[in-house]
């Protein structure tokens, strides 16, 4: 069927409606030169790609697109983070209950699964490594919660670092509460000459991701801390693949 008869929606037969149709409409060349001229300058805009037409919108598509590929881990980043999540799975259980207080300290300690924990294949990372060891470290050789609030305060300063290092290799705005650290920080890396020339989209998915595996390992942080943390890490780790 033709368009004029499938826009109708009435199911029309094409060798009479149509032929009706047509034959009483005027020429196609007269219709289109009686278009005002505004409305064929528009109608041009339209098509272009400055992101009111298609081809502007497609575009946009595919950029969105790039950046959810690239987002997705590799398939060693994909091991390391399962191990990683091995090992967290076994800290979560009593790190949150240590924070907290609301418990007895040593009851709370006595639940972390020590054998279980050395049985865990390690990521064989010695960064990543360290920081699940160092976590775990804090569960067994802390006596009190004060004691282990102050590993909690370490960690998350270390977080909160790695968050400020990813904002500003992404050209994310930080917190007004984290801007004098963040300015610190910036001024660290033209000391040490980083910066000077444009990173690569290669190196910022490469950082994007390490940033990511990293984050995975800090702890104990929390609660409250964490998420408003890994909220900034996760618009920022996004940002960053879309550059």
């Amino acid at each position: 069927c033709c368009v004029l008869c499938s826009r109708s929606g009435l199911g029309w037969d094409c060798s009479t409606s149509c032929a009706t149709t047509l034959s009483s409409s005027p020429p196609r060349r007269m219709v289109l030169s009686s278009t005002p001229p505004l409305t064929r300058r528009l109608t041009r805009r339209s098509s272009t790609s400055d992101g009111w037409g298609h081809e502007g919108r497609s575009n946009h598509l595919k950029r969105n697109l790039d950046a959810r590929f690239r987002a997705l881990p590799d398939k060693k980043s994909q091991i390391l983070i399962e191990q990683i999540r091995a090992h967290t799975q076994l800290l979560d259980k009593v790190e949150g209950q240590l924070l907290t207080g609301a418990e007895d300290f040593s009851e709370v300690k006595a639940r972390f699964e020590a054998e279980a924990w050395q049985q865990l294949d390690p990521t064989n990372d010695p960064e990543l490594d360290s920081l699940l060891q160092g976590r775990a470290s804090d569960v067994l050789s802390t006596n009190d919660a004060l004691e282990y609030q102050k590993c909690a305060t370490a960690a998350e300063s270390r977080l909160r670092e790695l968050c400020i290092l990813l904002e500003i290799r992404a050209g994310a705005d930080s917190p007004e509460s984290d801007r004098a650290q963040r300015m610190s920080l910036q001024l660290a890396q033209l000391q040490s000459g980083f910066g000077q020339n444009k990173s690569s989209q290669s190196e910022n998915v490469q950082f994007a991701h390490r940033s990511r595996l990293l984050s995975l390992c800090m702890g104990p942080i929390e609660s409250k801390a964490l998420t408003s943390l890994q909220e900034r890490l996760n618009e920022s780790f996004l940002r960053l693949l879309r550059r």
